[in-house]
């Protein structure tokens, strides 16, 4: 034990992924509790058809800003934390500078046409209620899209704490707080809802934006041409987007082939299931850094070592989540309502693909955050085109439990192909208990 403790404390990637990866999922867990409270409020306030608007509006809004961020969010992680570790605060600087200056100018393009098209979209999905739902969603774009520029500089600085805080646990509580102020005073509508999320966010961006995390004087705004800036952030917004696509293309299918109140169940299912995958998610959101450092310094020895730490704390760590959510299911959803049990059949399935892709550990983080930025966007572009013919099929025949089983498919599919791309390009299978 002893021997093992002092194998931990010698590595110093590991100690500092235990360490940064145990705060995030601090706050990420904090940021889920006050993400299932505030749906908690939307659901008991609202009901099951005001929450599947509400989930249809935030999917659009989660799609809009990934666009509008140009993939200078995975970009900025990458080029700020090798620039500090080349010992150029200058240039890290400028980078975030700039790319705040690219975000600021397309989230507003995208949060107008998003505003101009409300009524299109809400006669596409044949509701009424979502065209000024939709109009208050275009209004958050431009201060979320900042927001995750800002908490990604800070991932880059390897300042977790404050990234944590930004991206987690603090824009739920807010909108929480938020939400019980504004139901007394508005009406018992979905866009209280978005009011209390965008207001938020708005805070939260206003409060960082001043706040001084670099102590240099930028260099001359030439000395990083925007050329190379997209270079490298254009192939990681595409596969950026099509993650995001396939995580909601769910969502957005059912919303348009069955009414809001299955909307409502499914998004319930697929919030729960995504607990299953907190532990990925936090050491991903340290490995990344991590990743791009020994990728840069050429210490491809330290990077193997530390994806097959990754794969098997994921593992143990994830494996007693993914059995509690099973053995508790029908408690957890009955706590959202009583039609919500109708959920369980695709929560379980949904827990299945997230306990796979935890399992796999960080093949796509690993793969972007050493230059392999293209292979990513190839297998999630694919597996993202895929995940929509699914849907488009498996939905009009089964339903919530046929839009869980073709993410299902997607989540098995996708991982499959990135372990093989790192075995191609690195020499090792990034799986637990392989050698």
């Amino acid at each position: 034990m002893k021997d093992a403790l002092n194998k931990i404390l010698g590595d110093k990637n590991l100690t500092e992924l235990l360490t940064g990866s145990g705060l995030v999922l601090f706050f990420k867990a904090l940021g889920m509790f006050a993400g299932y409270v505030f749906t908690y409020l939307i659901t008991q306030y609202l009901g099951a058809e005001s929450y599947g608007v509400y989930a249809i509006c935030f999917t659009v809004l989660s799609i809009v800003v990934v666009v509008s961020k140009l993939g200078l969010d995975s970009a900025s992680v990458k080029s700020i934390s090798a620039y500090i570790t080349e010992g150029n605060q200058e240039k890290a600087l400028l980078y975030f500078r700039k790319s705040i200056v690219v975000v600021a100018v397309s989230s507003i393009v995208t949060g107008l046409a998003l505003y101009l098209s409300a009524g299109w979209l809400a006669t596409v999905f044949d509701n009424d209620l979502l065209e000024n739902s939709l109009k208050v969603t275009a209004l958050i774009v431009v201060p979320n899209a900042l927001l995750h520029i800002q908490a990604e500089k800070l991932r880059g600085l390897k300042k977790m704490a404050g990234y944590s805080f930004l991206i987690n646990g603090s824009v739920a509580l807010l909108a929480g707080g938020l939400f019980l102020l504004l139901i007394n005073l508005y009406s018992a509508a979905t866009e209280t809802s978005l009011w209390a999320l965008g207001g938020s966010i708005s805070v939260l961006c206003l409060v960082i934006f001043f706040k001084r995390d670099f102590k240099v004087k930028a260099p001359k705004w030439d000395s990083i041409p925007y050329k190379n800036m997209f270079a490298l952030s254009l192939p990681m917004l595409l596969s950026s987007s099509m993650l995001v696509i396939m995580s909601w293309t769910d969502i957005l299918l059912l919303g348009y082939y069955m009414d809001e109140t299955q909307v409502a169940v499914y998004n319930i299912a697929f919030k729960i299931s995504a607990i299953v995958s907190i532990v990925l998610y936090a050491i991903n959101a340290i490995a990344s850094p991590q990743f791009s450092v020994l990728f840069a310094s050429s210490q491809n020895g330290q990077l193997k070592t530390l994806a097959m730490q990754i794969a098997k704390l994921n593992f143990f760590l994830t494996l007693p989540v993914m059995l509690g959510i099973v053995v508790f299911a029908p408690y957890i959803l009955g706590f959202f309502g009583e039609e919500y049990h109708a959920g369980q059949t695709a929560l379980l399935i949904l827990c299945a693909g997230q306990f796979f892709s935890a399992v796999c550990g960080s093949v796509l983080t690993l793969l972007n955050m050493a230059g392999k930025e293209k292979i990513v966007r190839n297998i999630v572009g694919g597996t993202a085109l895929l995940n929509i013919v699914l849907n488009v099929i498996f939905i009009q025949l089964y339903g919530i439990e046929g839009a869980a089983f073709a993410t299902f498919i997607s989540l098995i599919l996708w991982n499959i192909l990135g372990l093989i791309a790192v075995k191609k390009h690195f020499g090792f299978v990034m799986l637990p208990f392989i050698k």
